[in-house]
């Protein structure tokens, strides 16, 4: 008889762990309960990609959080505080990468993020909202907008067009053919950015902008100082970016600009002009200040800029209580007896 049991209570206890993994089942795929792969935003890149902007998102909400004001409203079922859940929900990375596609005629852009958990509920909220379209109007985003490829891998895709005319203009100083190697990114940073000029790239994204700022590369080009920029762009191999946090006040962004030798020495002469009325304008205009320190490698080829952007404590503390207001004092019983202001406590 027990032996009997032992049998019926086995055979309930296997028919619920099947039914209950069924169950984990489906909801892992509804909302993505078990944490996704690392992937690189490499997996989404394609042969034309020359853009490449990575952000390290997970680094990123560990600089935030000191600016976030106490007490967030969080529910309180949830057993974690603002630094303990960030890196448990948040995104891996996000990135967007983009390439000139002269034989459509557009640049090519994609989106990319790493989610690591919530993949399928991700999505669905993304596609829900259209700040994100209505952020950059000039791109055609397709009409799928943010898909779940497979866990780990969130993508969007949309391309800007490209005005006719712009690849006559490219080839007078450069050629449509594909570099040997791709310049990827380094890593390591809160914020990383390549862009290779090796095919005009740079020229390429001014004139499928143009339009955004109620212009074109014709008008553009007829005036003189551009025209004499363009000039030295032609010169460009690649521009690098990145972004850090140096202290709760200072943020860091490191700029190398791999160009000629005839043209270095002219950008470590223009360069601090340019940087002086940037200084000027961040100071009366956000009472941010910037120190810069410039280089010349002649070596590597490449114009070194070590920025530091002072202030900015008060300014992300007060964005952060302007996203997340205090919440309400709680308000007091109506039935509640009023206090007696002839009583004195002291006595």
């Amino acid at each position: 008889m027990l032996k009997k049991i032992g049998i019926l209570l086995a055979i309930l206890i296997g028919i619920g762990a099947i039914v209950g993994g069924i169950a984990f089942y489906k909801a892992n795929n509804e909302y993505g309960l078990l944490t996704a792969s690392i992937i690189n935003h490499e997996v989404v890149a394609r042969p034309e990609t020359r853009l490449r902007v990575s952000i390290d998102t997970i680094q990123l909400g560990k600089d935030l959080t000191p600016y976030f004001p106490d007490n967030l409203p969080l529910p309180s079922w949830l057993p974690w505080d603002m630094p303990q859940l960030l890196p448990k929900v948040l995104p891996r990375e996000i990135a967007l990468l983009g390439g000139a596609d002269y034989a459509n005629n557009a640049f090519n852009l994609t989106v990319f993020m790493n989610e690591q958990r919530g993949g399928p509920a991700l999505t669905k909220y993304l596609n829900t909202q259209s700040s994100f379209r209505q952020a950059f109007p000039a791109v055609l985003w397709n009409d799928a907008g943010f898909v779940l490829r497979e866990r780990g891998i969130v993508a969007m895709e949309g391309e800007l067009p490209l005005p006719y005319g712009l690849e006559d203009t490219i080839l007078e100083s450069w050629t449509l053919d594909a570099p040997e190697d791709m310049l990827t990114l380094v890593g390591g940073h809160v914020a990383e950015g390549v862009i290779d000029n090796r095919n005009g790239e740079i020229v390429t994204l001014i004139g499928g902008l143009a339009p955004i700022w109620d212009t074109s590369l014709d008008k553009l080009q007829a005036n003189s100082q551009f025209a004499a920029l363009l000039t030295q762009l032609a010169q460009v191999f690649d521009i690098r970016f990145a972004v850090d946090f140096e202290n709760a006040d200072t943020v860091l962004v490191q700029i190398r600009i791999h160009i000629a030798k005839e043209f270095g020495g002219q950008l470590e002469l223009l360069a601090p002009l340019a940087l002086n009325g940037i200084k000027q304008e961040m100071m009366n205009r956000y009472r941010l200040t910037l120190e810069s320190e410039n280089a010349w490698n002649v070596d590597e080829e490449t114009f070194v800029s070590d920025l530091k952007i002072i202030g900015v404590e008060p300014k992300l503390k007060n964005y952060f209580a302007t996203m997340f207001p205090a919440p309400a004092p709680p308000v007091p019983a109506a039935d509640a007896p009023a206090a007696d202001a002839s009583i004195d406590p002291k006595n």
